[in-house]
């Protein structure tokens, strides 16, 4: 209730384009078509896959969360967000 109020609000009433973290996408909460999905659980192409076609811009930011702070740069590195071959 809290998350679809606070975007109609800040989308419809402030008119301003909204991120989201992929839990409200994956709830399937009413979102705007200009809205961001933030997918940070990991690389989780099922979600990103979904929400790109469905037409929504995506932020990958799951290698790079701050519980990796223990990985090296070598890691970070192998989590390639071009990889992704989907639309």
């Amino acid at each position: 209730y809290f998350e679809s109020r606070l975007l109609q609000f800040v989308g419809g009433t402030l008119d301003k384009k909204t991120v989201v973290w992929q839990e409200v996408f994956d709830l399937g909460l009413k979102i705007r078509n200009d809205t961001i999905v933030d997918v940070w659980k990991g690389w989780d192409n099922a979600t990103i896959g979904e929400a790109t076609s469905q037409g929504f811009q995506v932020i990958v930011s799951g290698c790079w969360y701050l519980d990796h702070l223990k990985d090296g740069w070598r890691d970070y590195y192998r989590c390639n967000p071009r990889s992704f071959n989907r639309t």
